[in-house]
């Protein structure tokens, strides 16, 4: 399980800059522009399965599973803490000394340092024993973002300020995430068909 613990301090982009795009609309819709700003950017985070400005997260597991865990959300900037529920169920933090995080890799890994043959046992039955804390994002700024992120969620703020409703009456339907996805798809973690 995955939970975002400390939100980006700033938006991908300003109502300005989404009006910049639009061209021509005022700032009576920035209220409205920031809305879409959040829920575009949620969409495609959710889609690149990223985190684009800097935030911080928690991945839950009822135990350590493999020799080799996988954090399924990136790009990983750095893990704060890796703790676990021990057999007694005292909250105990593991050793950096103990583990190695591999964050060049996508997704990105945590693996038992050399020369440690296994993780600790975790309190039985017990949900979410494991804790793994860390932080996500190209940076700290919208600029850190790559374009080809910016563009395609321009696209979809467009199209969702100019069409406010499912369904346009004496038009002809399309799918505005076709287009959204293709622009996002190089930048998914785990590029399945």
């Amino acid at each position: 399980m995955l939970k975002r613990t400390t939100a980006p301090a700033t938006p991908i982009m300003t109502p300005a800059q989404a009006r910049e795009h639009l061209r021509g609309v005022s700032t009576d819709d920035d209220t409205y522009l920031t809305g879409l700003i959040a829920a575009v950017t949620a969409e495609a985070e959710a889609f690149t399965q990223r985190g684009f400005i800097t935030q911080t997260w928690k991945h839950y597991q009822d135990f350590f599973y493999e020799p080799i865990i996988e954090i399924p959300i990136g790009p990983i900037q750095s893990i704060t803490s890796v703790k676990y529920y021990d057999e007694n169920g005292t909250l105990q933090t593991l050793s950096g000394s103990l583990y190695q995080a591999d964050l060049a890799s996508e997704p990105s890994r945590i693996l038992l340092a050399p020369g440690v043959s296994t993780w600790p046992s975790t309190q039985a039955d017990r949900v979410n024993s494991v804790e793994i804390e860390f932080v996500v994002g190209y940076g700290s700024a919208a600029t850190d973002v790559p374009p080809g992120i910016i563009q395609a969620c321009k696209l979809a703020i467009g199209t969702l300020f100019n069409q406010r409703e499912d369904i346009a009456v004496g038009t002809i339907s399309s799918k505005l995430d076709r287009s959204f996805e293709m622009m996002l798809y190089p930048y998914r973690l785990f590029r399945f068909p």
